[in-house]
């Protein structure tokens, strides 16, 4: 468990978001779209300086925080400002996270509602089963591995949006 610490708070880094690497532990979310990551440079978990840097595509360093005590194992002491800005840094990582889910749920369930909609409400193809519908619209969409993960969240939110946005009541969406 890696800690970063001004002397006074104290944060953990997930272990999910952290890979060994030549150089060091890289942390990023599990998603391969982060701009940002943060490498921990260092040997044997004792770690010199963090480096805000943009993807090992390019390894462009865009920033460096020092460690203010490199011989704690698993810690990184840092400067009350720097500690502030590698903060925010992780705490928005996590937080992407979260707001990429719900955009990826919401943009599945309006296209699945309306393909739905036009399906059986304009065209009256009632004989096309609603799983197939679903399974052409994810497989549209880049993160379809992702957006099946989903599957229960976004038949919930097509049902709603059918509901509010097309006033229909009925229970199309099985």
């Amino acid at each position: 468990m890696i800690t970063i610490t001004n002397g006074i708070e104290k944060m953990t880094i997930r272990k999910e978001m952290t890979k060994k690497v030549k150089r060091g532990v890289r942390v990023s979310p599990n998603k391969y779209y982060c701009n940002i990551e943060l490498l921990l440079e260092g040997r044997f978990n004792k770690f010199q300086r963090i480096i805000k840097k943009l993807p090992p595509d390019s390894g462009d360093e865009l920033k460096s925080y020092h460690n203010l005590n490199a011989r704690i194992k698993n810690e990184i002491l840092l400067s009350n400002d720097d500690y502030i800005e590698v903060k925010r840094l992780y705490d928005n990582m996590i937080l992407d996270d979260e707001i990429r889910k719900n955009e990826l749920i919401l943009t599945a369930a309006t296209l699945f509602a309306y393909e739905c909609y036009k399906n059986y409400y304009l065209e009256e193809l009632y004989q096309v089963p609603s799983k197939a519908i679903f399974d052409e619209i994810v497989m549209c969409l880049d993160e379809y591995r992702e957006i099946k993960n989903y599957k229960n969240e976004i038949y919930n939110k097509a049902r709603k949006i059918l509901k509010d946005r097309y006033g229909i009541k009925d229970l199309i969406v099985n």
